[in-house]
Order: structure tokens, then sequence, then C-alpha cells
């Protein structure tokens, strides 16, 4: 009598730890990719520089207040390579919220859904004119346009003429 209400003990608590074990997990991923503020908050700039790891991105987020849990945005990460082993996370400038769900921010940075600019260049514009406006409207610095726009690499294009006027 003795081992059969031992045995049924261990029995019931194999099926008690089945059970919590799964509710346990999911209570604690529901908790850890929740969004980190429910109230309305503004939406942050993120960069994502080229080469930047997996787990350097979750840091980065975490330290931005923009994810709750480093080691939930790392499954995360883990399940997106599965399901894409081709795919990764995107570089670029992406606007995020922290009332964002882990998962829409994984996927947004995953997708590449990066912040997007137009805009036009008047017939005319000389490259001088085009850096002041581009510095003017915060794109980037003026010197900055100017020495990338002068850089031509002639041995890909070797029809321009040598001296291009700025």
């Amino acid at each position: 009598m003795v081992k059969a209400l031992t045995q049924r003990y261990w029995i019931g608590l194999c099926c008690l730890a089945l059970t919590a074990l799964p509710v346990g997990a999911w209570a604690w991923w529901s908790r850890a990719s929740a969004a980190p503020q429910a109230a309305a908050a503004r939406s942050v700039s993120f960069e994502v520089a080229p080469g930047t790891s997996a787990s350097e991105i979750g840091q980065a987020l975490e330290r931005a207040g923009l994810i709750r849990s480093t080691t939930a945005w790392k499954l995360r990460s883990r399940w997106l390579m599965l399901q894409e082993p081709q795919a990764g996370f995107q570089a670029g400038v992406y606007h995020l919220s922290p009332t964002q769900p882990l998962n829409g921010i994984a996927d947004k940075i995953w997708t590449g859904d990066v912040v997007q600019a137009s805009l036009t260049i008047p017939e005319g514009w000389n490259l001088r004119r085009m850096a002041r406006y581009f510095e003017r409207e915060g794109y980037f610095k003026a010197e900055d346009f100017l020495k990338a726009a002068t850089q031509v690499p002639y041995d890909r294009y070797p029809w321009l003429p040598a001296k291009l006027p700025i």
C-alpha cells in the first residue's frame, strides 16, 4: 500500500511538472516579449550598424528601453534564423517605440523596414549647393558629402572626364 502511494505521488509530481513547465515558460515569454511601456511613448531613432551581431542589437535595444530581455531577444533571433537561415538583421536606421512588443521590433529589423526619406535635387545644382542643402536638412555634414561625392572610381567609369566640376 505504501509502495502504491509512493508511485502515485511520483506520477502526480511528474504530471504536475510536465504541466507547470510549459505554463511557466509561456508566462515568462509573455512578460519578456511584451512592450516595456504600456503608455504612449515617443518613437526612438535606433541605428543598426553593418556587421552588428544579433546579440549586440539585443543589448543595445535593452539599454535604449525598447525591449525587456536580451534572453528573449536571443530566443526570437534564433527562431528567425531557423526560419530563414539565408537572411539576417538588416543595417539601417529604424523608428521604434517602447510600446512595440519584442516580436514587432525583431521583425522590423529582420525585414529591413528602415526610415526612408525622398528628396529631389533641382536640375543645375552643383555639388557645393547640394552639400549645403543636405547639411541644412540634417542629413549629413557638407564636407562629408563633398568628400564622398568627389571620390570617383575612374577605373569603373573611364568615360567620365578627369576633373568633374564641383
